[in-house]
């Protein structure tokens, strides 16, 4: 099962199931966590 995070333009998540428009918050924690791995939900929900 692949996935695959678009930011470029109009930011999406791609799946086996079909395509999703991303909100600019929702892009921005999946391109964190895409780069930086495990992170601690304490951490993330300080985010939201």
């Amino acid at each position: 099962m692949t996935h695959k995070l678009f930011l470029l333009g109009a930011a999406r998540l791609e799946t086996p199931g079909g395509s999703l428009l991303l909100e600019r918050k929702t892009a921005a924690v999946l391109a964190y966590l895409a780069l930086e791995g495990p992170v601690r939900k304490y951490k993330l929900a300080g985010w939201l």
